[in-house]
């Protein structure tokens, strides 16, 4: 019985644990001071930018990127072009703060150790998606689930702060009226392999942009 107890502890022993997954990026509790929700049907980009460089330790409204980024403060999509220009040059914020930032964009899904070697350095990723045949949209990544293994790292979940945390009710009248919903703005996603690419519940993903951001 001893020599038996013996052979399955020893059994055990050579079994190696499975890996479990790790938290890799910024907690929700350290983000939400930076969350920002959407002033305009159409601004997902620039709130999403908003949020990043407040992350980054620039205080610039959306109007202000909008701005900057358009020429004028107009209800309007965001181009990849004017989402790099949005996180991309010398900014100045509203405290006369200057800071240089950077964000490069990948067109795509990311690869698994991009995203982890980016939010293992506590820097938030703005993601975006196709929601719609029409429409696309941007959130900010801020964590995901992940486990790293020697063939290579498995994303289980992800973390995303989505600016545009509305219900929308239809007015008798005609058009829509959008109500702000605090509990729509923090979400979870466990990301699919599909045949187009990396997709989550809300749609495909299209691409990610890097945002670094550093003190002259």
């Amino acid at each position: 019985m001893k020599r038996l107890l013996g052979g399955i502890i020893a059994l055990f022993m050579c079994i190696p644990l499975a890996a479990s997954a790790e938290f890799v990026g910024i907690s929700k509790d350290d983000f939400k001071v930076h969350y920002r929700k959407q002033n305009d049907p159409l601004w997902c980009w620039a709130s999403s930018a908003e949020m990043v460089l407040s992350y980054e330790g620039v205080n610039l409204p959306q109007e202000r990127i909008v701005e900057r980024v358009k020429g004028v403060v107009v209800s309007g999509t965001g181009s990849p072009g004017e989402m790099i220009n949005a996180t991309n040059g010398i900014f100045t914020d509203v405290n006369g703060k200057r800071s240089v930032v950077s964000g490069q964009l990948i067109f795509g899904a990311p690869l698994p150790t991009v995203l982890y070697n980016q939010l293992k350095q506590n820097k938030p990723v703005i993601l975006t998606y196709q929601a719609s045949p029409q429409f696309g949209h941007a959130v900010v990544l801020t964590g995901i689930d992940a486990i790293v293994s020697d063939t290579g790292i498995q994303i289980l979940k992800f973390y995303i702060f989505d600016p545009f945390a509305y219900r929308m009710r239809p007015n008798p009248w005609g058009g829509v009226t959008y109500d702000f919903d605090d509990s729509l703005s923090y979400k979870e996603y466990a990301p699919q392999t599909t045949p187009f690419g990396i997709a989550i519940p809300a749609g495909l993903v299209t691409g990610v942009i890097l945002v670094n951001g550093t003190n002259p």
